[in-house]
């Protein structure tokens, strides 16, 4: 019983460690998000951010899918230039899953960043954020399937 304490220990320390390692090997520690101005000076990264969660698949164990979505959405939450919100078609878009809402928190980063269009509505930002979720969903390389609604709003799309 002993043994398997020592162990727990163990690999809670080599987990936090390695998290620790992932920050600062990628320079991503959220904690240093604090003046409107750090968070100017992150946009580079929380782009790459969104490029990175937006071109690979899905995968629970990726250490540095985490890592980089927990920086994005820091950001998100605190940025001073950008203001996102779900609204309800989202919601029903997403069904609330949480690999479909980070990929939809990194599209619409990657939307207000890639393409600053400062004169565009929320409503043009979020289609082109619900434009990049479909094309993850519907790569079956991503792992990620796609919802009836997100299906039927595709096939509504190429028409």
């Amino acid at each position: 019983m002993k043994s398997i304490h020592y162990f727990l220990i163990f690999f809670s320390f080599i987990l936090s460690s390695v998290s620790c390692y992932a920050q600062d090997l990628f320079g991503l520690n959220p904690e240093n998000l604090k003046t409107a101005q750090d968070y100017k000076n992150a946009e580079e990264r929380v782009l790459s951010c969104a490029n990175y969660l937006l071109t690979n698949p899905i995968d629970e164990e990726d250490l540095i899918r985490k890592t980089t979505f927990t920086y994005l959405f820091k950001w998100i939450e605190g940025t001073p230039e950008h203001t996102f919100s779900l609204d309800e078609e989202v919601v029903l878009l997403t069904g609330n899953d949480k690999d479909l809402l980070t990929i939809y928190f990194s599209a619409l980063a990657k939307t207000v960043l890639e393409e600053p269009i400062k004169q565009s509505t929320d409503e043009e930002i979020q289609e082109q954020a619900i434009q990049y979720l479909l094309d993850y969903c519907l790569n079956p390389e991503n792992h990620l399937k796609a919802t009836k609604r997100m299906n039927k709003m595709s096939k509504k799309n190429k028409t």
